[in-house]
């Protein structure tokens, strides 16, 4: 499935790939150089190693764009783009989000992308 044209990965930055070991992954990656990530994480039958019966299993130390997810970020130019994935089923049931929730988590994004 594509977002926007997009494949479907979970692009790592370093501080994923940290994270997820310190937290007893091993294997999980396949190393890239794509801007500022470092990896990609590998699939199991088409689906992310990391989904099983019961969801993600390492909700807690799940990547940034896991965390982001439907979000993401886009820069264009000089400007952050905050882009949705519109094929998400929890699009559009919930509250309106406001300026602000999106100001923190571009702020969240860009410090986490920081090193």
């Amino acid at each position: 499935m594509d977002v926007e044209g997009w494949d479907r990965r979970v692009l790592l930055l370093e501080k994923d790939v940290r994270r997820l070991e310190a937290a007893g992954q091993q294997g999980f990656h396949t190393p890239t150089d794509e801007d500022r990530f470092v990896a990609v994480t590998k699939k199991r039958d088409g689906r992310c190693v990391f989904l099983g019966e019961d969801g993600c299993r390492v909700y807690e130390a799940r990547p940034l764009l896991c965390r982001m997810y439907p979000f993401y970020v886009e820069r264009r130019g000089e400007v952050y783009v905050i882009g949705v994935d519109a094929g998400c089923p929890g699009v559009g049931g919930g509250d309106a989000l406001s300026e602000a929730y999106f100001a923190g988590l571009l702020g969240y994004a860009l410090e986490e992308m920081e090193g």
